[in-house]
């Protein structure tokens, strides 16, 4: 029980590429006194040992060998990418909050330990701008067939359609829901 209690206030962001996990999570840190976390952090670290070709090249390109490394390394029991957040939320004073969620077993993850899970979401028009506006374009199309791209859709959690929200706008609902 002093797991739940120690990690009240931190937030797991799940949703799909684009929907803004990664603007909402730099926003609480900046103005509301999260730490920021990315389960992508693990997973973008094998990608620059495995194919360091890669280093530079923008996410649309890398997005396909992100997906497959992070899809390889959630096989492994415990899971190393939910190993290293915990190693964040136990060496963290501030709340944190945990962007790049994709997966049911994240967010059960999440609920296990006494953190928030919020859903992202957004139109997909809207997501294939947000990703051409940050990344120069989009990316290889099979990365939007990615099982963890439709995964979250089977979460029950709280949702915040982004759609139409400023960033200030979803960062204040996601704190509502916490």
């Amino acid at each position: 029980m002093a797991a739940l209690n120690r990690f009240a206030g931190s937030v797991l962001l799940l949703g799909p590429m684009g929907a803004g996990k990664t603007t909402t999570a730099r926003l609480l840190e900046q103005r509301h006194g999260f730490r920021c976390y990315s389960l992508a952090g693990p997973i973008r670290q094998v990608v620059d040992v495995a194919f360091p070709w890669l280093e530079g090249k923008p996410k649309s390109v890398r997005r396909v060998y992100l997906q497959r490394a992070g899809k390889f390394l959630r096989k492994f029991r415990p899971n190393p990418i939910l190993y290293h957040a915990e190693a964040a939320l136990l060496a963290s004073s501030r709340p944190l909050v945990i962007d790049d969620g994709r997966t049911a077993e994240e967010a059960e993850w999440a609920a296990r330990n006494g953190l928030s899970v919020v859903i992202l979401t957004c139109d997909e028009e809207e997501r294939r701008r947000r990703l051409v506006e940050r990344d120069g374009m989009l990316p290889d199309p099979r990365a939007f067939q990615d099982r963890t791209e439709r995964e979250w859709e089977k979460v029950e959690a709280p949702r915040v359609d982004t759609t139409n929200l400023s960033p200030e706008d979803v960062a204040r609902a996601v704190l509502s829901l916490i």
